[in-house]
């Protein structure tokens, strides 16, 4: 199927979720807006004074209470509080896609019958995989309410020990390209996602147990903090780690420069694709 086609077709599916909307069933919904604003029969409203406990004043209507309002100073404590959380987050988006996304491009294996530019489709279908059941796994258990207590993990920060582990051995295997089987590769990406997938996981929990109820809506948005910057700072940098180590391996692979950058390069077009011509 032509590059063109492919988009063509996608930019339709937009259009589905007005289609889906339209022929939603609405009904529940009106009823439940009604019944949040009707005052039911039979029962007697009284104005709760403006010095309660439950800061609602007398010119608000009975049953509303406000939302608490955090103010600076305790923005600052939950964010100090929640920092050992957002720091291996970071560390783990760090090492995910700079492995992912400027290592591993340079790594690929001349005796192995995979093409050269197959090799990265190899790794990324390993670690997508990886990451989807470490994303997902408690879902499975969610029918077992203790196995998915027992299952939390809020030593958040062993996970971003094994990412930085899984990057200084790619990084070598970049440079000196030890590893002899290409599966291994393929296998080490499916642990580097299932990692991946599990601090993303286990991060909410993990926060949720340390805050107030009031404190935890500012806390999760604040913890994707460290997912941006750390896959921001990786990106910046792959811009010279990639560069770099493809050099190296063209010394190493005086003959096979092809197997030394297997990330898809700016070779397609409207109406082929790497394999084939679409007139």
């Amino acid at each position: 199927m032509s590059p063109k086609t492919t988009v063509l077709i996608s930019v339709t599916w937009p259009v589905f979720y007005l289609v889906f909307y339209a022929i939603l069933d609405k009904e529940p919904i009106e009823a439940y807006r009604e019944m949040k604003t009707r005052k039911r029969e039979n029962v007697r409203y009284k104005v709760i004074d403006s010095a309660s406990d439950d800061g609602i004043s007398s010119d608000e209507e009975p049953g509303f209470k406000c939302p608490y309002q955090l103010r600076f100073g305790e923005k600052l404590r939950i964010a100090l509080k929640i920092m050992p959380f957002i720091i291996p987050l970071f560390i783990a988006f760090f090492t995910e896609y700079l492995s992912m996304t400027s290592i591993l491009t340079t790594v690929a294996f001349p005796n192995s019958h995979v093409l050269p530019r197959d090799h990265y489709q190899y790794y990324s279908l390993g670690y997508r995989v990886g990451k989807f059941v470490g994303r997902s796994y408690l879902f499975i258990f969610s029918c077992f309410p203790e196995a998915v207590s027992f299952l939390k993990f809020s030593k958040t920060w062993i996970f971003a020990l094994i990412n930085l582990g899984h990057l200084i051995l790619f990084a070598y295997e970049a440079w000196y390209h030890f590893i002899w089987y290409l599966w291994i590769v393929i296998l080490l990406c499916s642990t580097l996602g299932l990692s991946s997938g599990m601090i993303v996981l286990h991060s909410p929990h993990a926060v949720a147990e340390v805050l107030e109820p009031e404190e935890k809506e500012f806390a999760f948005g604040l913890l994707t903090i460290g997912n941006a910057l750390g896959a921001f700072t990786a990106s910046l940098l792959g811009l010279f780690i990639e560069p770099y180590l493809q050099k190296s391996c063209e010394v190493h692979f005086a003959s096979f420069h092809e197997f030394c950058f297997t990330r898809n390069g700016n070779s397609t077009g409207w109406t082929h694709n790497l394999h084939c011509s679409i007139r």
